[in-house]
């Protein structure tokens, strides 16, 4: 069975043209990107909502109280206050299922005002058939409802024209896209291209996409008659570790598995969702889960393994602990470089290239334990026991790890994570053979930031990777954290480190 979603034929954009003009270089613009904004911006918007949604319907329901207080009985100031709370909680869920949280009820002025009527009526009959279940209403209180109601109708119906209002400058402006690549030309990609670019122009509320370009290892084999491929997978990956796209399509048929297999490998190097375009019978990896995406159905086999609040919460977790590990260690840092100084010629701090996230090299920061003419930046030549390169204090620092303390400064910039695969020298080796050529899938462990600990660290793959298989189950650890990820996972790690850290035996 061959089938393929139908595809509705539109006018190509000017965007388009420009992408099949078969001139285009590649380019991989390091800048920052224009478009700030993704659709998995917006939903996380839509999480706000919600909890904003709570306290608008809470403040309504004080307000009113306020406003009604002369023409209220007393006793029934505590039974409203119940009723107010009791709202706040079934709240998310009775909207939720109105539909206030979909795209619609804030992407355009009428969808904001008729799912927030829609909701706040179906509010206000659950509030009312509570009421009467568990007391019944008096006259009294009908004031009070008319204006909780009213409030609440008017505090959730401005928040959409609000959001309708940003959202809808942020399109108009080019702030606000889902950028994607295509992998494989041919006239299906060609298709899809058409396709993805008119959506939009059907509806110019929606969140428009944005194709960064055609990629095939095969562009020569292509009929001229296919749209221009912008270059390889190579240059996609390129691209890639800057950040400018968020999801790769693929348009290969699913009979080619090898390709497939090979492609998908190599592009879990990168932190973006990999999906299939449907094409044809399904080959051999494990049951792909289907997804929608610009209304055409598509088959993960890969996706990012932080997204959304799992983003903010790990950012939120570094920035507060590596502050308050700098506020305890600054004094120690501070002490710890005076010696480095007095103890050898040299700077205090050593900088080393290495593998961050998305296969990026950064900087990464150590106190300098090593004399200064013996210092290796590119980390060819592996630490042994007992290795003559290293100081008096650098021994000291080696062992207990206060080495590290410096890439507390790495995490607040961003380029590393307090818990995370710990970032491996750009040139290390084992057994004279460079990471990737030993482990297959070690790019695999860049799609998420480095950290300055590790499960592989507090599982026993600390120090120097002497032979192939320590290198194997270091990965292999690596792996595990990357699909296992949680912030409990990270707490664990962090109290387990501390016990690695009274054990020496590897570290120095």
């Amino acid at each position: 069975m061959a089938a393929t979603a139908p595809i509705h034929p539109a006018e190509k954009s000017e965007e388009i043209h420009q992408l099949n003009s078969r001139e285009m270089p590649i380019e991989v613009d390091s800048q920052p990107l224009r478009h700030k904004y993704s659709k998995e911006s917006l939903e996380i918007t839509k999480d706000i909502l919600r909890f904003t949604d709570i306290g608008l319907i809470f403040f309504a329901g004080i307000v009113a109280q306020f406003v009604t207080i002369p023409h209220l009985p007393i006793d029934l100031w505590a039974s409203h206050l119940r009723d107010i709370l009791t709202a706040a909680v079934i709240a998310p869920l009775a909207l939720h299922r109105c539909g206030l949280y979909r795209d619609e009820s804030f992407r355009t002025t009428a969808g904001a005002i008729r799912s927030s009527f829609y909701g706040c009526v179906v509010l206000a009959l659950i509030g009312l058939l509570f009421g009467l279940s568990v007391r019944g209403l008096d006259r009294s209180s009908w004031p009070w409802l008319t204006i909780w109601f009213s409030g609440s109708l008017a505090l959730i119906a401005g928040t959409r024209l609000f959001m309708s209002r940003i959202i809808g400058n942020l399109i108009r402006n080019g702030d606000l896209s889902d950028r994607v690549a295509i992998v494989g030309g041919g006239p299906l990609a060609d298709r899809l291209v058409d396709h993805l670019a008119s959506l939009h122009v059907l509806n110019p509320s929606r969140c428009p996409i944005e194709v960064v370009g055609i990629f095939d290892d095969r562009s020569g084999r292509l009929p001229e008659t296919c749209g221009f491929v912008r270059g390889t997978l190579d240059d996609l990956i390129e691209l890639g570790k800057a950040g400018d796209f968020n999801r790769v399509l693929l348009t290969l048929p699913w009979s080619a598995e090898t390709r497939l297999l090979d492609i998908r490998n190599r592009l879990q190097a990168l932190s973006v969702d990999v999906s299939l375009c449907p094409d044809g019978i399904a080959f051999a990896i494990q049951p792909p889960r289907r997804s929608v995406f610009g209304d055409l159905p598509f088959y993960s086999i890969a996706q990012r393994p932080m997204r959304r609040w799992g983003l903010v919460g790990k950012r939120a977790e570094d920035i507060v602990l590596a502050l308050l590990a700098l506020a305890f260690f600054g004094p120690m840092m501070g002490l710890i470089a005076v010696a480095i100084k007095l103890d050898s010629v040299g700077p205090a701090l050593f900088r080393q290239r290495r593998h961050g996230f998305n296969n990026l090299e950064i900087d990464v920061l150590k106190f300098r334990t090593m004399r200064t003419d013996a210092a290796d930046h590119s980390g060819g030549q592996q630490t042994r026991r007992g290795d003559s390169r290293i100081t008096r204090i650098g021994g000291i620092l080696r062992s207990t790890s206060l080495d590290e303390l410096p890439q507390l400064l790495n995490v607040l910039m961003g380029h590393m994570s307090l818990v995370g695969p710990r970032p491996h020298p750009i040139g290390m080796k084992t057994k004279n053979l460079l990471c990737h050529e030993i482990v297959e899938s070690y790019a695999h462990r860049h799609r998420v930031k480095p950290g300055i600990t590790g499960w592989a660290q507090v599982n026993g793959f600390r120090g120097a990777t002497t032979e192939p298989e320590h290198l194997i189950g270091r990965i292999e650890h690596d792996l595990f954290y990357i699909e296992n990820w949680s912030v409990w996972l990270d707490l664990k790690i962090m109290f387990m480190t501390i016990k690695c850290l009274i054990a020496t035996e590897n570290a120095f």
